[in-house]
């Protein structure tokens, strides 16, 4: 069942300091050191993975990166993809607002939530988010 978050951005021009700083510190804040140490020791946690980058890869992409998604239940993978969606979301807001973006789940796009600024994924007819969350 283990599915996983692809990331890639596309740009041009090489990842600068300023840029590189600003997507560590997004990632930072959204760490979850603290659930993967939880795993095993706390049967409600679940099995998180950190979110792996490097920074320009290879010319004209500036971000790669993937992470597998929490999945001990099928809404644990639905709260991995809007964790991480929502940081991708702030990397694209906030450091790569021009850039070519392809955010996939094991090859199905991800798509922008232009009004939400996120990556998300419709919910199966019957499941909220929030509920979820």
């Amino acid at each position: 069942m283990a599915q996983t978050l692809y990331l890639e951005v596309q740009e041009p021009e090489r990842l600068s300091d300023v840029e590189r700083a600003a997507i560590e510190a997004i990632v930072a804040e959204v760490d979850v050191g603290d659930e993967i140490e939880r795993f095993g020791a706390d049967p409600e946690a679940l099995n998180w993975e950190s979110f792996l980058y490097v920074g320009d890869p290879e010319v004209g992409v500036v971000l790669s990166g993937s992470t597998r998604l929490p999945d001990v239940t099928m809404s644990a993978i639905f709260r991995g993809i809007d964790h991480w969606g929502r940081m991708l979301g702030k990397i694209r807001s906030e450091v790569f607002p021009d850039a070519v973006w392809e955010v996939n789940v094991d090859g199905d796009p991800v798509p922008w939530l232009e009004d939400e600024k996120r990556f998300a994924v419709a919910l199966p007819l019957g499941l909220d988010l929030d509920e979820l969350l």
